[in-house]
């Protein structure tokens, strides 16, 4: 579904991206992980078209969209539902509101089907009845939940997590996972995550692609992953294992 190509990017003299190749499949949960700074959300940012290569190719269904014109774009990006690491949720508008938002931008439906497609949505996250409740009403997880629904309004084929459990608690990180992993079942969606949370994306991603210094150093099963002998690979891994082992030991101190 989505293929990319020898992808570089510099913002001045810095070298975010150096000849990234990466293949994500249709219907597959890919990770994408590595250290703060490796350039991971620099990456999402030109799947979805937001940033363009200083060199490269992002084929989307067989499209390039290194080489579109916006017109065409705008239309291959109604492809992405993205949930944002900080969920991005409008603090004046209820949670109906901010799930009804993109379909009163890019659709026009009646206030009936509009309701309709709120509820349903709000429901495949468990939030069917918090659907009148203010964004400072909510704890952190039904934040992100929320943000979800949001994202899967206009029904896209690709879902984009970013960080999706970021200042989240073990068990609520947890549950985010769960929810994750029903979308790609009961919705057949392509997902893409950009995350530290080791091990809890081992547990559920077809695929882990490790990036590192603007490169993919490695791409495989996670059954795979956790195998090779790579310096870096492994040092990630073992410092993201204490960071959950010390957030798990805290919750029963």
């Amino acid at each position: 579904m989505i293929k990319i190509e020898n992808l570089y990017k510099k913002f001045g003299k810095l070298e975010v991206l150096r000849g990234v190749n990466l293949t994500i499949n249709k219907g597959e949960i890919t990770a994408i992980i590595g250290k703060s700074g490796s350039g991971k959300t620099v990456l999402i940012k030109h799947v979805v078209g937001l940033l363009k290569p200083d060199k490269g190719h992002i084929f989307i269904d067989g499209i390039d969209i290194t080489k579109v014109d916006e017109k065409l774009l705008k239309k291959i990006r109604r492809k992405f539902g993205f949930l944002f690491q900080e969920s991005a949720l409008f603090d004046s508008l209820t949670v109906e509101e901010n799930v009804a938002f993109p379909l009163r931008e890019h659709l026009k439906l009646s206030e009936k089907k509009l309701r309709e497609i709120v509820r349903q949505k709000l429901e495949l996250v468990g939030l069917s009845e918090f659907g009148n409740k203010m964004p400072n009403e909510l704890s952190g997880g039904m934040k992100k939940r929320v943000g979800l629904a949001r994202a899967i309004a206009l029904e896209p084929e690709i879902l984009v997590y970013d960080e999706p459990t970021t200042g989240l608690d073990p068990i609520t990180t947890a549950s985010i996972y769960e929810l994750i992993l029903n979308m790609e079942k009961r919705l057949g969606v392509t997902s893409i995550i950009v995350t530290h949370d080791v091990p809890n994306i081992f547990a559920i991603a077809d695929k882990i692609a490790v990036l590192s210094s603007g490169k993919i150093i490695a791409c495989d099963t996670p059954e795979n992953i956790v195998k090779m002998e790579l310096p870096e690979l492994q040092e990630f891994i073992t410092v993201q294992m204490k960071k959950f082992q010390s957030k798990t030991a805290s919750l029963f101190q």
